[in-house]
């Protein structure tokens, strides 16, 4: 087994040596498990179909030694808070997922479970486990990817959540605000302990690729004033703000981030003659590069 997964992975990189591609996006993180030696979370069950067992073998220490052999950068690709999905929380019975049970660390939406970003610990917890990849492995770089809240209820609490106003809500902002800055809150910290650690290696995200699809949407800036963002003309559908509550748009002026990286998982409408959505790769991607270019940070389209 573990023969024919290296087998799979030096493949996939022979093909990214011959396209001249520069840079492997390795996820290492999808359910608060990990595809390395962690102090901190269990071993991923993609690997040997059981959460919490050894494969016998690290595969980002693989992967960043043979990428570089082939002159390809490594960036850890993490998903910060999800914990589970689809009932597949049935299964996780490690000494970890207990322990987090046992905290209340978990915040359920359906059939999404995610570690609470609200909570002064998770966050904590992240930082750590960020802290441990780039301190154990040599990579040049880190990318979120897009799970922050799941498609959480506005101004609704979802199973196991609380405001906690007197303690994690210092400015009294509403439900809606108060998540978004939790999740900045993340943001930032991941941020700082990196560039502590490895000043070099640059840390960004991959948020969902609609923004915003309100007419008008102010974000927070201090609390005290505001920039106006205009959405993407003739966008619809859920929004990575109002839903996912993620701001990249704030991650960018503060400097929270390196470079932004949007999901932009659609087809051009000029181009796709069959394709009625109101979500337009064109579209998308101008507004994205604007927003991008306007607080100076690179812009890497993630496409599917």
């Amino acid at each position: 087994v573990i023969a024919a997964q290296k087998a799979d992975l030096i493949t996939m990189l022979d093909a990214m040596e011959n396209l001249n591609l520069t840079t492997l996006c390795f996820q290492v993180r999808s359910m608060s498990d990990a595809m390395y030696k962690s102090s901190y979370e269990p071993w991923s069950s993609y690997l040997t179909g059981t959460r919490g067992t050894d494969p016998g073998w690290d595969p980002l220490a693989f992967m960043v030694e043979e990428s570089h052999k082939r002159g390809i950068e490594v960036y850890a690709w993490v998903n910060p808070f999800r914990w589970a999905s689809s009932g597949s929380s049935t299964y996780w019975t490690t000494s970890f997922d207990t322990q987090v049970k046992n905290k209340g660390w978990l915040m359920t939406n359906g059939s999404y479970t995610v570690l609470n970003p609200a909570l002064t610990d998770v966050r904590a917890h992240i930082v750590n486990v960020c802290k441990e990849i780039i301190s154990n492995y040599d990579v040049e770089g880190m990318i979120f990817d897009d799970y922050f809240y799941k498609s959480m209820p506005e101004n609704e609490y979802a199973e196991n959540e609380t405001q906690q106003t007197a303690t994690n809500n210092p400015f009294d902002l509403d439900i809606n605000d108060w998540r978004r800055e939790n999740v900045n809150i993340l943001v930032k910290s991941v941020l700082d302990s990196v560039k502590v650690h490895k000043p070099y290696l640059r840390f960004g995200i991959g948020p969902f690729g609609i923004y915003s699809t309100k007419t008008r949407y102010a974000y927070n800036e201090s609390y005290t004033s505001s920039d106006e963002i205009t959405p993407a003309s003739g966008i619809s559908g859920q929004d990575a703000y109002s839903k996912l509550y993620c701001d990249a748009a704030t991650w960018l002026k503060r400097g929270y981030i390196d470079y932004i990286s949007p999901q932009l998982y659609w087809p051009s409408l000029s181009t796709s003659l069959n394709y009625s959505s109101k979500q337009d790769y064109e579209t998308l991607c101008t507004w994205w590069s604007a927003l991008a270019d306007k607080y100076n940070r690179p812009l890497f389209t993630s496409n599917d």
